[in-house]
């Protein structure tokens, strides 16, 4: 659309966000919240953000969007840093004993 010169493309922050969640933490190897940690650890967050979204988009930690926020920015908690280090995922997945399991 921006190429093709028969218009404006316009885009900006909006109040979108995906999120993965695990649901049932009683069964199954991520029932260890070792295995979860290493799960954060290892997802690579900008990739996955630059092959969906572009430019228009960031990763995050936090539920949702800072900018729902905007209009309280006394109460708005301080986002913490996307940290990938899949390294300390692979420790943990073998603290664990996780290691090949697949449920």
């Amino acid at each position: 659309m921006r190429s093709s010169g028969a218009g404006t493309v316009y885009a900006g922050p909006n109040l979108t966000t995906a999120n993965l969640i695990v649901s049932d933490l009683n069964a199954g190897t991520l029932a260890d919240v070792r295995v979860r940690q290493a799960l954060s650890l290892a997802i690579d967050r900008q990739g996955l953000v630059k092959a969906a979204l572009g430019e228009h988009s960031a990763p995050t930690l936090v539920p949702g969007p800072v900018q729902a926020w905007r209009n309280a920015a006394d109460a708005r908690p301080a986002a913490p840093a996307v940290r990938r280090d899949v390294e300390a995922a692979r420790r943990l997945v073998a603290e664990a004993g996780a290691q090949g399991r697949k449920s």
